[in-house]
């Protein structure tokens, strides 16, 4: 009998030590949840920010875009008016030379100005000639 009331008092203190064990196990366990819940709230929250800073981000690209688009518009329109102005001035300049030399070329044929003369001016630029 007393063997027996000794080992029933030792499975009872075992008993006791194991509801102990389960109970810190029971609150690690929990400790460890709380953490891993943090943790993916943690994740969430960077996520989250690093979502709004590259849709932000996104939006100033987009906007630099759009900049760079107006400004090859931009370019576009002054290239073709400098290609309109060129060619307006050309004919401008075209029609002046046509004018020296018609006058050079007659001042020539009456004898007032040498025939050397003549073709040196006919031969200067824009658009020279020869005699």
């Amino acid at each position: 009998g007393q063997r027996m009331t000794g080992v029933e008092e030792s499975n009872n203190v075992l008993g006791q030590r194991m509801t102990g064990v389960e109970g810190s196990i029971n609150i690690l366990s929990d400790r460890v949840s709380d953490i891993e819940k943090s943790n993916q709230e943690i994740l969430e929250n960077i996520q989250t920010a690093f979502t709004e800073v590259e849709q932000g981000m996104n939006s100033r690209f987009e906007k630099t875009d759009q900049r760079f688009e107006n400004i090859d518009r931009r370019f576009d329109k002054l290239e073709n008016n400098f290609a309109e102005m060129r060619g307006d001035l050309v004919a401008a300049i075209r029609k002046e030379d046509t004018k020296i030399s018609t006058l050079t070329t007659k001042l020539g044929a009456r004898n007032v100005l040498p025939l050397t003369d003549v073709s040196e001016v006919l031969a200067m630029e824009p658009f020279p000639k020869s005699v």
